[in-house]
């Protein structure tokens, strides 16, 4: 990999670490502990990341994503509503 990204997220005891190279869907892992575990766990984290972007570097996508958006429909609010016959008894 000539570029890699590496993130660590501490809280508390726990945190996550994220491994992301270009056009490759980012890895993450949790992890029990502080900085030195996080520090242990990164070198093994990389290479099942490079592994698994070899063989894939893009999740497939899911039915969701591939559907094109649906046109939005105008929504008449309640306070609108409320307005108008309001308006209307007067």
């Amino acid at each position: 990999m000539e570029e890699l990204k590496v993130v660590i997220t501490l809280k508390g005891e726990r945190g996550t670490i994220g491994i992301q190279a270009p056009n490759c869907d980012p890895v993450f892992s949790l992890f029990e502990g502080g900085l030195e575990q996080a520090l242990e766990w990164v070198p093994g984290l990389v290479s099942e990341a490079t592994e698994r972007w070899e063989q894939s570097p893009r999740y497939p996508r899911t039915k969701h994503e591939l559907t094109p958006p649906q046109p939005a429909r105008p929504v008449q609010t309640v306070q609108t509503q409320q307005r108008d016959q309001q308006q209307r008894l007067f």
